[in-house]
């Protein structure tokens, strides 16, 4: 069956690489194994998802020195004494390397003298702890996401990260933030289902039966997520970019995997069509079909299937 073959093969994509105009169904352009994740893997490659973190580190690193934790008003929040030594003094205050001088002086540091091994492990060790901390946020709000907490207190977040909710906000600049971040490794987590074990050049019911299978599996794991990033998307400028990206993705790909059938249609025809098949496999419909209408999982795979059937080519819709 068509939906165990693997990753897509390569294939040549009606349309112009990708950037998602609903009107641009002819003209061809090389595609191999693309993964429409993030929108610009169109154009030959996997993109980062904007508003991503770089790892779980990356927001609030500016201001950081060797030795300094993050920057921000001494790094972890002066846990454990760190105001002296190790260099990471008030807002990533270089020049306390030597460890005599209090935290944020001026005249007292050592400057020029290397840092001690033990210093070098200290700063290593609040890194490590700073990381592991801001993980465990993303993957407390998570976790209230998958519970049905869409909009939790910050003091829940931290109570189930295992910190202080004063702590919280030595990670992440704001709630906007720690939402973003969340998102996009969610989002990240789930980049192996995005791939749809088909080919264009395989029967349409096989593309259409792996298709389904790809987004159900995909909506059902990002949709907590994913209804919290559209909800938040028209107050948060870099989530609306990242939403788009992400239907500009998905929408691509069903060009890919149905241009046989796109490219037999005259252009006007051909666009409206593929807009119609975007609305009927977005993530907005398969949450009407499962939440709206309670079906099941293997419910709303059908009547999506039933459908692109329909307007891909059954009854003579797809002349």
């Amino acid at each position: 069956m068509a939906a165990d073959r693997g990753t897509t093969r390569s294939t040549t994509v009606p349309g112009d690489g990708g950037r998602g105009a609903a009107g641009s169904v002819a003209g061809p352009a090389a595609v191999t194994d693309r993964s429409p994740w993030g929108g610009d893997e169109a154009a030959g490659g996997p993109a980062p998802v904007a508003g991503a973190a770089a790892g779980w580190t990356a927001t609030g690193a500016a201001g950081t020195v060797p030795g300094a934790g993050d920057g921000h008003a001494g790094g972890d929040g002066h846990a454990g004494g760190d105001g002296h030594g190790a260099g990471d003094g008030h807002v990533g205050a270089a020049g306390h390397v030597g460890g005599d001088g209090p935290a944020g002086g001026t005249g007292h540091a050592r400057s020029a003298a290397p840092p001690s091994r033990h210093a070098s492990q200290r700063s290593d060790g609040r890194t490590m702890r700073r990381s592991r901390n801001r993980q465990a946020v993303v993957d407390a709000l998570l976790d209230l996401y998958r519970e049905g907490s869409l909009r939790p207190a910050a003091a829940e977040v931290a109570t189930r990260a295992g910190l202080s909710p004063r702590s919280l906000f030595r990670y992440f600049d704001d709630l906007d933030d720690l939402i973003r971040t969340a998102v996009a490794a969610q989002l990240e987590r789930a980049r192996p289902l995005v791939q749809v074990a088909a080919a264009p050049t395989d029967p349409l019911p096989a593309r259409i039966e792996a298709l389904t299978a790809q987004r159900a599996a995909l909506f059902e794991e990002i949709g907590p997520a994913a209804r919290v990033a559209r909800r938040e998307a028209p107050f948060q400028p870099l989530l609306q970019e990242q939403v788009a990206r992400t239907r500009v993705g998905l929408r691509d790909q069903l060009r890919v995997l149905f241009a046989p059938e796109l490219q037999s249609m005259a252009g006007e025809r051909a666009a409206t069509v593929l807009a119609a098949a975007d609305v009927l496999c977005s993530f907005e419909s398969y949450q009407l079909l499962r939440h709206d209408q309670g079906l099941t999982v293997d419910g709303a795979r059908s009547a999506l299937a039933a459908a692109l059937a329909t307007l891909l080519g059954g009854d003579g819709c797809g002349a």
